[in-house]
C-alpha cells in the first residue's frame, strides 16, 4: 500500500508543476492585456490561491519587470514587431512582458511579500519625460511598502536596493531643482530602512548619505539631506 501511494505522489508531482506553470502563462498573458485597474480574471486568482502560491508566481512574473531599452535600434525594433504581429509577445524584453512583471510588482506589494522591491525600483524612472503610466502607481507602491511596521521583513538582505532607490530618486529630474513632496517621502523612507546597514555595505552607504548632506538645499532636499545627517550620527531620521 506504501508503494502504491509514493507511486502515485511521484506521478501527482509533475501534474502539479505542470499545471503550475500553465497558471503562471495565464496569469502573465492577463497582467500583459489589462490597462489601470485588475481584471476580474485576476481578482478571482487572488481569492481562490493560497496567499504563498500566489506570492510565488507573482515573484516569477515580477523579474520581467525590466529598465526600458532607450536604444534607438531596440525600440525600431519593437515598433516593427508590434506592427508586424497580431499579438503581443510577452518575454522578458518586450513591452508586454515588460508591463506584466510591473502589475505583478504592484500586486506583490499589496500581499506585503519583500519580493516586489528589487523589480519596483528597477522601473522607477529618474525623470519625467521617460516616465510611463505606472510611475505614479510604483511609487506609491514602493511608499507603503517601505512604511509598513512589519518586523518580519530582513531588510538587511535589501540594503543595495534601497541604496539604489534612495540614489535615483535624488538623481529623479534635474539634482539642481527641488524633489516632490511624495519622492521626498520615499527618499527618507529608504533612508530610513537603511539604518540597519550591514557591515559590508556601509562604506557605499555613507558615500550616498553624504552626497545627499552636501547637495543642493532646496525645501524637500532639506528634509532629505536632514534624515541622511541623521543617519550618519547614528540617529533616528525623523
Amino acid at each position: 500500500m506504501t508503494d502504491t501511494r509514493d507511486a502515485e505522489a511521484r506521478q501527482a508531482a509533475p501534474d502539479e508543476a505542470h499545471r503550475r506553470d500553465e497558471e503562471v502563462l495565464t496569469l502573465q498573458y492577463w497582467l500583459a492585456n489589462e490597462d489601470i485597474y485588475t481584471s476580474t480574471f485576476v481578482k478571482n486568482w487572488l481569492k481562490r490561491t493560497p496567499r504563498g502560491e500566489a506570492a510565488d508566481a507573482l515573484a516569477s512574473i515580477a523579474k520581467y519587470a525590466r529598465p526600458e531599452s532607450r536604444s534607438p535600434l531596440t525600440m525600431m525594433f519593437l515598433g516593427l514587431t508590434a506592427m508586424l504581429t497580431t499579438a503581443e509577445i510577452i518575454s522578458i524584453n518586450s513591452p508586454a512582458g515588460r508591463k506584466a512583471g510591473i502589475r505583478a510588482a504592484l500586486l506583490l506589494a499589496n500581499l506585503n511579500d519583500v519580493r516586489c522591491l528589487m523589480p519596483l525600483v528597477a522601473v522607477f524612472e529618474m525623470h519625467w519625460f521617460w516616465e510611463g503610466k505606472y510611475q505614479q502607481a510604483i511609487e506609491s507602491a514602493l511608499l507603503r511598502f517601505l512604511l509598513k511596521d512589519d518586523d518580519s521583513l530582513d531588510w538587511k538582505m535589501h540594503i543595495e536596493t534601497l541604496q539604489s532607490l534612495a540614489e535615483r530618486i535624488w538623481l529623479s529630474g534635474d539634482a539642481k531643482q527641488d524633489l516632490s513632496v511624495r519622492k521626498t517621502d520615499l527618499l527618507v523612507a529608504a533612508l530610513r530602512r537603511m539604518k540597519l546597514t550591514p557591515e559590508s555595505a556601509r562604506p557605499a552607504t555613507s558615500l550616498l548619505l553624504r552626497k545627499i548632506v552636501d547637495g543642493v538645499r532646496t525645501p524637500q532636499r532639506r528634509r532629505a539631506a536632514i534624515a541622511a545627517q541623521a543617519l550618519l550620527t547614528g540617529n533616528e531620521p525623523s
